[in-house]
């Protein structure tokens, strides 16, 4: 079944399947205190940190031997050194991690907060990375040379 927008286009209907795939392509989420626990995290980042450090799926716990643990303690150690400075912005660290082919991109957000240090959070956003692809496909076109016979075709 498909809704139509007041300008004619068509867009597919919501159903549990389009909510499906969609959780399965949108980022992973995890939220971490400055004590480095786990306060939220879904099923996509799970599924991502497994990939990226051979964890097993389903266990919030084992996030703190991947990667992501190395990139939330670097976002920690530039909180704590804003706050001291009196710095209250939020700022971004990113990294890439992975095969390059399928890599992941990791960005660590700092949320200092002014009131206390303890309510300060480090949110981490983890996006499969599609564009090495497109890397690869680009460096494959740059590489190509046609023929003589080609040339004097086109």
């Amino acid at each position: 079944m498909e809704s139509t927008s007041d300008l004619g286009e068509s867009f597919p209907a919501p159903n549990s399947a389009n909510k499906l795939a969609h959780a399965a392509s949108g980022p992973g989420i995890l939220v971490f205190s400055p004590t480095i626990q786990v306060l939220h995290v879904n099923r996509r980042a799970l599924e991502l940190a497994a990939r990226i450090g051979q964890v097993e799926v389903g266990s919030a716990n084992s996030l703190l031997s991947t990667p992501i643990f190395g990139l939330c303690g670097h976002v920690l150690e530039a909180l704590n050194s804003r706050i001291a400075a009196g710095n209250w912005d939020p700022f971004e660290l990113r990294r890439f991690v992975g095969e390059p082919e399928r890599s992941v991109l990791l960005r660590g957000y700092g949320l200092p907060d002014r009131n206390s240090k303890d309510c300060s959070r480090v949110v981490m956003i983890l996006k499969e990375d599609l564009s090495g692809l497109a890397k690869v496909a680009e460096q494959a076109e740059t590489s190509y040379q046609p023929s003589q016979l080609e040339k004097a075709v086109a």
